[in-house]
């Protein structure tokens, strides 16, 4: 195996993407539906996921916020927080912080340089590394906690190599079917395989059938189960670009008003979760109540949260949110509708292995259509895109780049009107 002749972080870091099959460009091929490497990777650097408290997060929508609500919160406790998660935008680095901050270049390409000998015996994918990386840049930089979420799934996933303190699951739907099953039954127990023999565990809202199975797997794991919607109530009493202003119940009982530097259909379901989870963390860091609100007030400062119905641009409005599935989408639409803007101009983009018919569906005939197509292998063609919106009575021309089309837009939007970007994590990626 040739290693780069540059001592360039840019040269190493394409030597590792050029080496590694990467889902986030490549789709399945990249899946090691096995544990075997992730463990021998930690093993070869003495376990460092078993250094700190680990909250450990699954769900098909929602995780990627939860993990940066929770996160947010116990730094704002005075906790020294990492924080994994996956994809990123537009920088390697936005998967693994340390409050916020992004890890060092010379960390990543330090970690890379000691992962030679292991890409050349194990062959592992691009997560495993990125992974292996996050629990030993964590351990290194001495955190008192670390939020993981997990990549797809669960039961197989590179991060279910961690002993959590909690285990939070935001809700099941469909999404990545042909990996982790056809049928909410199915999607879930591959969800639950982060549930930990007497680690308590938080279950997001979910339909009767998904809700049995979690309840089977924490019964049989002696796992205390906490369900949010039980516990927590988030009422949403306003939302502007700032924010969402929100008055939080606890059993029945105020626990008080927060501005949430966070915005959109799902940030009510999302701070219900992540504030039924503080429940469990306040109690074992011995933190005080107040640590959440502040810690919501904070969370872009602390967090670099971003891509979640994202305001990017004015005259006319421009919105992006990274939804990428039938349930996100959904909820961003409805949001986008009671926004009453005169028209909506649409700039989207998808993958080849998402269910693309149940997302176009979606979408109102009486919008304007710009399809696109990000910059990485999995992108669906953008004609090809066309081409199926047709199909469903949506029209619209196709561009070869996410910026030929959101400048199309630009260029037809009335400046009262509204864009939208959107489909795939990849499209946003490269309008952020």
């Amino acid at each position: 195996m040739e290693y780069p002749t540059s001592d360039r972080y840019r040269d190493v870091l394409d030597w590792l993407y050029r080496q590694l099959p990467m889902f986030q460009r490549i789709g399945a091929p990249a899946l090691k539906y096995s544990l075997d490497n992730i463990k021998s990777l930690c093993r070869a650097f003495d376990d460092p996921q078993f250094a700190y408290p680990v909250i450990h997060v699954a769900g098909t929508n929602g995780k990627g916020t939860v993990s940066h609500l929770i996160a947010a919160a116990l730094q704002a406790g005075g906790l020294k927080v990492g924080l994994h998660t996956s994809p990123h935008y537009k920088d390697f680095r936005e998967r693994i912080k340390v409050n916020g901050a992004l890890i060092p270049r010379r960390d990543v390409k330090a970690i890379i340089k000691q992962c030679f000998p292991l890409v050349e015996d194990l062959h592992p994918s691009f997560f495993e590394i990125s992974t292996l990386m996050a629990f030993h840049y964590f351990r290194e930089s001495r955190v008192d906690v670390a939020v993981i979420e997990t990549g797809l799934g669960g039961r197989l996933d590179s991060t279910n190599v961690v002993d959590p303190v909690l285990s939070v699951i935001t809700g099941v739907h469909f999404d990545h079917m042909a990996f982790l099953g056809d049928t909410l039954p199915k999607i879930a127990r591959e969800k639950a395989g982060i549930i930990k023999p007497g680690r308590p565990v938080v279950i997001g809202p979910c339909p009767e059938e998904v809700k049995e199975v979690f309840q089977k797997v924490a019964e049989s794991q002696q796992a205390p189960q906490i369900e949010a919607d039980q516990l927590i109530h988030v009422d949403i009493l306003r939302q502007d670009r700032e924010g969402s202003s929100l008055d939080l119940w606890v059993q029945g009982k105020h626990y008080g008003q927060a501005v949430v530097q966070a915005m959109g259909p799902f940030i009510a379901e999302n701070t219900m979760i992540a504030l039924a989870g503080w429940q469990i963390l306040r109690s074992h860091f011995d933190l005080p109540d107040i640590a959440f609100i502040e810690g919501m007030q904070q969370l872009r400062g602390l967090t670099h949260y971003q891509g979640r119905w994202q305001w990017i641009g004015v005259n006319p409005d421009v919105l992006t949110d990274s939804a990428h599935n039938e349930e996100g989408l959904s909820g961003i639409l409805e949001a986008m509708r009671a926004l009453h803007y005169p028209q909506i101009h649409f700039v989207l983009g998808f993958v080849r292995d998402k269910a693309i018919d149940e997302m176009i569906r979606l979408f109102p005939s009486t919008g304007k259509y710009y399809f696109v197509q990000a910059k990485v292998p999995r992108a669906l063609p953008s004609g090809e895109v066309a081409r199926k919106a047709r199909e469903f009575g949506l029209k619209g021309k196709p561009y070869s780049s996410v910026n030929k089309g959101l400048a199309a837009a630009k260029q037809t939007a009335n400046s009262k009107d509204l864009i939208f970007v959107g489909g795939s994590t990849f499209v946003v990626a490269e309008v952020l």
